[in-house]
């Protein structure tokens, strides 16, 4: 579970805020556009936060993440995945 709000993800797919619940729940239909959109955000917020990890992401920080998503799409985030694994691994052998 990512823990991301109905107005987070709102203002990151540009959705109205109250149809998502009844959207996720099944109670309206989606229109192809707002189903792709809805599946590829959740798709990629999911991607993003596993690219980052053992880093967590302030979902709250709406701006931040669509930059973020717009890196992963650039490929920038994979180096980033990399350079964190890393550092994760020294930080674990570091004697501080």
């Amino acid at each position: 579970m990512l823990g991301v709000t109905r107005a987070n993800l709102a203002a990151i797919t540009g959705l109205r805020e109250n149809q998502i619940s009844p959207m996720l729940l099944g109670r309206i239909p989606l229109d192809n556009d707002s189903h792709n959109i809805m599946y590829k955000t959740l798709e990629r917020l999911e991607q993003l936060s596993d690219s980052i990890k053992p880093l967590s992401l302030d979902w709250n920080q709406t701006k931040l993440v669509k930059f973020l998503l717009q890196q992963l799409g650039d490929g920038e985030i994979r180096d980033l995945s990399h350079r964190l694994n890393e550092l994760s691994q020294e930080f674990e052998h570091a004697r501080i």
